[in-house]
């Protein structure tokens, strides 16, 4: 398999799984076993972390086969993840930010002994909940300002298709508007978080309304009644190097959405 156990001549395989994209071994000497994830792609890389036998069962309750198949059922890609053997939860973060990864393999065992965590340090095996939520949060797309002349409200949100959710704000009459046009946009990386600073950021000038969606009433706190400069002055606030606002609506129509000059 292209791989030596540093130190010794005297191991042995006991166990290989691999496909396509992830080979794994476990090597054998006396009682002492060393759990190999050898790379073959982009997922894993390094030294063979080595543990006794009475540790395996409970540090790596999942096999690799398992381990496969929980991301083939939950279509985690091997591009959103990254390989955090070695590195202290602080460095992977660090280096998962700068590359852009979701997951961390080979993270700190939770308290069952998985190792497949978010980015933000959730299990994502012990809470699959989490999986969803976290690829909108840091899911490269359009963190959007859209604006209602009737409410005199404007609303920050996220995207991969801005104008088709704006269509979509007016079919469902979201906050009890029809008449949402886009106003800005710009193309992010982790966007569900910079929505969320952006929001922070706008905080004191937050609405609360309410609309009929599903024959349901349903609250919101998405809308803020504050002018455009405002919005545009947070969004560029939190955007990354190289990431930049797009004006979408013409000045003479964003002059319109200064609802408090």
């Amino acid at each position: 398999m292209g791989f030596s156990v540093p130190g010794t001549t005297n191991w042995r395989p006991t166990e290989v799984f691999s496909n396509s994209n992830i080979s794994l071994s476990i090597w054998m000497l006396s009682n002492q076993y060393a759990l190999c994830f050898i790379e073959t792609r982009q997922i894993c890389s390094g030294n063979p972390r080595i543990v006794s036998e009475g540790e395996i069962p409970e540090q790596f309750e999942m096999d690799m086969s398992e381990i496969l198949a929980f991301m083939k059922k939950n279509r985690i890609s091997e591009s959103e993840i990254f390989d955090a053997r070695g590195l202290s939860r602080s460095e992977y973060i660090a280096v998962m930010e700068r590359e852009g990864k979701v997951f961390a393999l080979n993270a700190d065992p939770c308290k069952n002994g998985h190792t497949l965590r978010i980015r933000s340090g959730h299990c994502v095996i012990c809470d699959t909940s989490v999986i969803h939520h976290y690829r909108i949060w840091f899911r490269t797309a359009y963190v959007y300002v859209a604006g209602s002349i009737s409410k005199r409200v404007l609303k920050i949100g996220t995207s991969n298709n801005p104008k088709d959710r704006v269509r979509r704000l007016n079919s469902e009459r979201y906050g009890g508007a029809n008449d949402w046009i886009l106003l800005l946009q710009a193309f992010a990386k982790d966007s569900g978080s910079k929505e969320k600073e952006v929001q922070k950021r706008l905080i004191s000038s937050f609405v609360k309304s309410s609309y009929f969606k599903n024959g349901k009433t349903t609250e919101t706190y998405e809308l803020v009644d504050c002018s455009i400069l405002k919005a545009q002055y947070a969004l560029t606030s939190t955007l990354s190097k190289g990431e930049k606002i797009e004006a979408v609506a013409p000045a003479s129509t964003r002059s319109r959405y200064e609802f408090t000059l």
